[in-house]
């Protein structure tokens, strides 16, 4: 209705006049050729809305004079009222205010928002549409008051929001459908996830390599469609049946890509966790199956952690510039190449002969990389795996391993060890087996070469399959060979556990190391010299017959061999210790001495090997205040040196905080059970490794999952490089 008032003002009638184009007159022919075009691009269509209101024109024609945008015609009458001052006009006013449009026919400026939603009464419609601005007085007066009026405000963001509201209707099932399938889709992989990790905990590994086994792949198949059967509130099925998830691939294939996904959470966290940390250990090991083990132990909050990076089947050994390149792959992929402080290795990795090799290319390349002689697992491990390389004790050892799993078959066959030794089978878990076992059997050998004749003879007891296995167990036990080394391991691997004690029981002060080494080696020479001359090499047993050994495994010479090895191992193992000489430093059983007399020695070894770490100066500051504060707590009795500080004294002294972090990143001993799984496993290669990847995985996994965010970041590695999977909301 107020337009139709509006029509009805009387509005100058302006007659555009022939232009007639001179060629010869080159004077505004810019400014001619101009008019003609804003002229055709103006078409009167700000009289046109003057006349007729933008809401009444159809939705076509509102989109079409949108479209076009704003006329921006140059006014060249635009200040000629008599009397006044004449301005030429600036095209640059449109420029400066983006709501400003003109007409040719009027020869005015208008508010173009006000032009197509203003649609206030005539007394209060805006100055800016309905009569526009005629000379620059009126426009400069009138510009900022115009700006500031709620028509104005309300009529720009109706032009901002023009178009969009209908396409966000319309768009608005589109999303919500999109949705809804996103909802769908998550739901399933959620549920998928969850199977996962609970499969895991039953032994499935997250290793590339296992990812096609048909043991991973019958656990997984027919999953979710077997679940949707029993669940009660059938909303798994529903979200089934609007997912797109399994309709684009098997669900065998969707498993499989949802480990690699929480495999990649898992390491992605681990490095994460490794940034946060100021130094890394590697501990080398090979199990049973002759899988190479890499550990990772580094430490966090002052709490060491661990975890298993590597695991790989071992057919041949490697050479040492083999294991350098493993070592330095880890590292880098982690981006903890220059965090390195310490490495340790079993004898089965680096043989006797090539381990100061090995060490000279470690240093090369890690400088403060010492090596540590004995970690996780029992010397008499490093001993066993050492003397391996002899035949003869290799095939002991294979018996051993036989004796001890024909014992362990059933309760019948272990009640009977039982009651002829009168201990229990020992488990091969434990690193020290073989030295209880050994023990056990040479004492009751008599008694143990009579079951087997027994196991042998009797078919009433014992089955076909325990007859087969003791009567070869029967001739090898028989042999002289075996006999000889049982004796000679009887007597030699419990003074190895008495070392190893002893070692453990001090194990910063590397000057009773050396001294408890020497001793040690001192009491194999004297056992290398008198076993020979104990053990006669005709020896008449109680049937008459004469023990003959073979001529390459003469007494003397075996032995000699044997414990000659042993020697050399445990010479290679702790000619390092030198480099180890800080440790003392946060022995709290020595500060008082310490107290009274700084120990220089200790910490110019710690400055040489650690001066990148450490800002030295302050760190000795630090030890100074340290003896001197915990002097009264030198009465302690402990073996191993404790954290010496509250860690309210973190912040306090932080490179004292530091250095205890490097003391306890040292494998000395393994945070839990890790090498007792990984070195004593004997079941199936493939079966063994993924307990053993299951083992290490579950602790990360187990905190993982209690975060909020999990289940996000493995749908979303899931999703990567997936076109067309709907896994995000719009």
């Amino acid at each position: 209705m107020n337009h139709n008032k509006e029509s009805k003002i009387i509005k100058p009638e302006v007659i555009m006049p022939d232009i007639i184009i001179d060629e010869d007159e080159e004077d505004g022919d810019n400014e001619v050729e101009h008019l003609k075009q804003t002229s055709k691009l103006c078409n009167c269509i700000i009289d046109e809305l003057r006349n007729k209101p933008f809401s009444s024109c159809s939705p076509s024609r509102q989109a079409q004079i949108i479209s076009k945008g704003r006329p921006t015609p140059i006014l060249t009458n635009f200040n000629n009222k008599p009397g006044q001052k004449k301005y030429s006009f600036q095209s640059s006013w449109y420029d400066k205010n983006l709501w400003l449009c003109g007409c040719l026919t009027t020869q005015g400026m208008y508010c173009w928002p006000c032009i197509l939603f203003c649609n206030s009464p005539k007394n209060q419609l805006s100055h800016a549409k309905s009569h526009g601005f005629s000379g620059i007085r009126n426009y400069s007066l009138m510009k900022k008051r115009h700006e500031n009026t709620r028509e104005h405000l309300y009529s720009t963001i109706q032009l901002a929001k023009f178009g969009k509201q209908t396409r966000t209707i319309i768009s608005t099932d589109e999303i919500e459908k999109h949705n809804d399938i996103v909802r769908s889709n998550c739901y399933i992989l959620t549920h998928m996830i969850d199977s996962i990790c609970c499969l895991k905990l039953q032994g499935n590994d997250l290793s590339e390599q296992n990812n096609h086994s048909i043991t991973s792949n019958g656990n997984r198949e027919n999953n979710i469609s077997t679940y949707t059967q029993f669940n009660p509130d059938k909303v798994l099925v529903y979200h089934l049946k609007r997912s797109s998830i399994l309709k684009q691939a098997t669900e065998v294939e969707v498993s499989t890509d949802l480990k690699l996904a929480i495999s990649r959470v898992i390491n992605e966290n681990i490095k994460t966790e490794l940034q946060m940390c100021h130094f890394v250990s590697i501990i080398l090991s090979k199990n049973n199956s002759r899988q190479l083990c890499l550990v990772l132990r580094f430490v966090i909050q002052h709490k060491v952690q661990e975890w298993l990076i590597e695991l790989q089947e071992d057919t041949v050994d490697f050479t040492p510039n083999e294991l350098l390149g493993l070592i330095y792959r880890t590292l880098k992929d982690l981006d903890c190449v220059e965090k390195l402080i310490c490495l340790t290795y079993d004898g089965a990795v680096i043989k006797s002969g090539i381990h100061e090799n090995f060490q000279k290319l470690i240093r090369r390349k890690y400088p403060c990389a010492v090596f540590l002689p004995c970690h996780a697992h029992q010397l008499s491990w490093i001993i066993q795996q050492c003397v391996s390389t002899i035949r003869p004790c290799r095939d002991f050892l294979e018996t051993c391993s036989q004796l001890v799993a024909l014992f362990s078959t059933s309760s019948t066959h272990s009640t009977a060890f039982l009651n002829i030794t009168g201990e229990v089978i020992p488990n091969t878990s434990h690193p020290a087996w073989l030295s209880q076992f050994i023990s056990h059997v040479h004492n009751a050998r008599t008694s143990i070469t009579t079951l087997l004749y027994d196991m042998t003879d009797s078919d009433v007891m014992w089955d076909l399959h325990t007859r087969t296995m003791a009567r070869g167990l029967l001739v090898a036990f028989e042999e002289d060979v075996f006999q000889l080394l049982l004796s000679l391991f009887a007597q030699l691997l419990p003074q190895v556990l008495m070392f190893q004690d002893d070692l453990d029981r001090n194990i910063s002060d590397m000057a009773f190391w050396m001294k408890r080494r020497d001793e040690f080696i001192i009491t194999l020479t004297e056992l290398q010299d008198t076993f020979s001359e104990d053990w006669p090499e005709q020896e008449v047993p109680p049937g008459g017959k004469c023990l003959k050994l073979d001529p390459d495994s003469n007494v003397a010479t075996l032995t000699h061999d044997i414990l000659n090895l042993v020697m050399q191992c445990v010479r290679e193992r702790f000619s390092h210790v030198k480099d180890l000489a800080f440790l003392p430093l946060l022995d709290i059983r020595l500060f008082p001495s310490m107290s009274n007399k700084f120990p220089d020695k200790a910490y110019s070894q710690l400055a040489r090997n650690y001066e990148d770490y450490f800002v030295i100066p302050d760190l000795k500051t630090e030890l100074l205040v340290m003896y001197d504060e915990c002097y009264p707590l030198h009465g302690k009795n402990t073996s191993t040196p404790e954290n010496p500080f509250t860690p309210d004294m973190y912040d306090t002294l932080p490179q004292l905080s530091k250095l205890y972090e490097l003391f306890l990143c040292l494998p000395w001993r393994s945070k839990g059970s890790i090498l007792d799984l990984l070195l004593n496993t004997s079941t199936i290669r493939c079966e063994s490794q993924q307990v053993v990847l299951c083992s290490f995985e579950n602790q990360m996994l187990n905190k993982l999952t209690r975060h909020p965010t999990f289940y996000d970041q493995v749908i979303a590695r899931y999703g990567e490089g997936k076109e067309g999977l709907e896994l995000d909301y719009r």
